[in-house]
């Protein structure tokens, strides 16, 4: 006799009377049906294999219902519209119908949030901010180590092949609904960060070498950049420097400003010179507000002139290069104080 649904086994034929002869055709059917219902049975060798779907306790986070000898807190279990897998215990990650994939720490419940990793790939409704991935790891406090929320590092086979393009991350424009609108769209967005020392949007250590861009833009955009930006060699600034009187100069002031881009930096703003006598090829020495340790006239060059509307008088902005300044050399014309506009360039090297 089979067993029932429930998997019970019933012996086919009555059991013997006590002090009866046991008949043949009892024993053979007997053994027969014993024999049939040990072979239905799985092997603990693992002889043999199931002819229809194995079907476990559903178990709980703490004791799996697909467990181990040795570990019997690691395994598999079904919760409420959950399939858990635990290790030592505790969920480690989570399979369910929505939002969808979760790996991580304490997913016990992990549907809108919580610790851990999480991917959810469809999300249908609710008004709260939404994420196709979820990262929130929990980093050690022991290790003086650098520490990364994402780390990519693809493989490529080996072969004789060339990969036109590679991409890290690849963001791609998103697949509208019907009727769906959005109202800014980012590839990337940065939120406000607060750190104890540099905090950076975005950060790389590029090494040198041809055609090789910390930023790179292309495409047709009327403008590449927009918004307040600022990078480690785009400033500006104002400054007042400490200028030097040279030949025919007993006094200077000044009050100037500047821009980097590059490695390129632009000077402008207004100087005071008093000449002692007029005729006489004079100087005067104007610290930069970026230090270069220039080399020649060529590395730093501009024009300055007088501001009176009958002012004719103009000089030169040269290098000088021993003390790594600027050198506003002009012939005077007058004597005492005399206002000027200055401009000039020069390269940081």
């Amino acid at each position: 006799m089979p067993r029932n649904v429930s998997g019970n086994y019933s012996l086919p034929l009555p059991p013997v009377v006590a002090d009866t002869t046991i008949e043949a055709d009892w024993a053979n059917t007997t053994d027969d049906d014993l024999a049939q219902a040990l072979t239905d049975s799985l092997d603990r060798a693992g002889r043999g294999g199931m002819t229809a779907p194995l079907k476990l306790v559903d178990g709980t986070e703490a004791l799996p219902g697909l467990t181990f000898n040795s570990q019997s807190g690691t395994g598999v279990y079904r919760g409420s519209a959950v399939l858990g897998f635990s290790h030592t215990g505790v969920t480690r990650m989570l399979v369910k119908s929505s939002p969808g994939f979760h790996v991580g720490d304490n997913l016990v419940d992990a549907t809108s949030g919580g610790v851990g990793n999480y991917i959810r790939p469809r999300l249908t409704s609710g008004n709260a901010t939404q994420y196709g991935t979820f990262e929130n790891t929990m980093f050690s406090t022991s290790a003086n180590l650098a520490a990364y929320g994402v780390n990519v590092q693809s493989r490529f086979a080996d072969g004789a092949y060339v990969t036109p393009t590679y991409a890290a991350v690849r963001v791609q424009t998103p697949v509208l609904g019907a009727g769906h609108t959005i109202t800014n769209l980012y590839g990337v967005q940065i939120p406000a960060m607060v750190g104890t020392g540099r905090t950076a949007g975005v950060y790389s250590d590029m090494s040198a070498g041809t055609d090789r861009w910390f930023l790179y833009g292309n495409g047709t955009a009327p403008s590449k950049l927009n918004g307040d930006f600022e990078a480690a060699n785009v400033t500006s600034g104002i400054y007042a420097p400490v200028c030097v009187p040279g030949t025919n100069v007993t006094a200077v002031t000044a009050s100037l400003f500047y821009m980097r881009v590059g490695n390129v930096v632009s000077v402008a703003g207004q100087i005071v010179i008093t000449f002692t006598v007029a005729g006489v090829r004079s100087n005067v020495y104007v610290p930069l507000p970026i230090a270069s340790a220039v080399t020649g006239g060529a590395q730093v060059a501009g024009t300055f002139a007088g501001t009176a509307s009958n002012d004719t008088n103009a000089g030169a902005v040269i290098a000088d290069a021993p003390n790594d300044r600027a050198n506003l050399t002009i012939l005077s014309q007058n004597t005492g104080a005399q206002s000027f506009q200055v401009q000039f360039n020069y390269i940081i090297v």
